[in-house]
């Protein structure tokens, strides 16, 4: 096997030292990076590294992980946290380098094919349901997320996701979905004991490992390509 690829560390590579990775040195750093070490940087930056929204008290975070895979009978190691609550700003392209705060959202992701299935026959039968007429939008405006979502969801399931947040809190039609949002909001509220405080949680769920990041590398390259240099 050729192993110069992954030892023989880039200048650029090399600059990057710290545990937290500010938004100016990933802004400048990135597209200079080869393949391999991007990779690294994601992993260790995005995915792997210690949460910037639990600095001030990291054993809260495990604790969190903790309640979440009993609840939802998932492993620990299968839960994520990303975006600006885990590298403590933000990489859209519309407000790059905007520092994690209450304002900011916490976005969760769960790897397990079990519990993406349940997602995914929460979404079979609401989908169902609507067809038949057995449950209906309140309203225009709910009717249009709705509509949209029944065409989305779809393609986002054959890429290997579900956002909980695009089904309906129906607990007949759809009881994993109002089991996961009954289980965010219990996290919110025991966040706030601790002065961790956040705009809302939200939580991605993925049928495996590959998926969740052909899907983090599709967005953060994406990114990085729209912030002006």
């Amino acid at each position: 096997m050729n192993t110069y690829k992954f030892f023989q560390l880039s200048e650029n590579c090399r600059l990057i030292k710290d545990v937290f990775l500010c938004s100016e040195e990933m802004k400048a750093l990135y597209s200079k990076l080869t393949e391999a070490e991007q990779k690294s940087l994601i992993n260790h930056y995005i995915i792997d590294n210690p949460p910037y929204a639990f600095m001030s008290i990291p054993l809260l975070f495990d604790q969190v992980k903790q309640f979440i895979g009993k609840e939802l009978e998932v492993s620990v190691d299968c839960i994520k946290l990303i975006g600006s609550a885990k590298q403590g700003f933000s990489i859209d392209p519309n407000q790059y380098g905007k520092p994690f705060s209450e304002k900011s959202d916490m976005d969760f992701t769960i790897i397990d094919v079990t519990l993406f299935e349940k997602l995914k026959r929460d979404f079979e039968r609401w989908q169902q349901a609507y067809d038949s007429g057995e449950v209906s939008p309140q309203n225009k405006t709910e009717e249009y997320y709705w509509n949209d979502n029944i065409n989305r969801l779809p393609d986002n399931i054959k890429r290997g996701f579900v956002d909980p947040h695009k089904i309906p809190l129906f607990s007949s039609v759809c009881p994993t979905n109002n089991r996961i949002s009954n289980v965010l909001t219990r996290v919110q509220a025991n966040l706030s004991l601790y002065n961790i405080k956040t705009k809302g949680l939200s939580l991605r769920v993925y049928k495996d490992y590959t998926s969740f990041y052909k899907q983090i590398k599709l967005n953060t390259d994406y990114c990085m390509s729209k912030i002006p240099k």
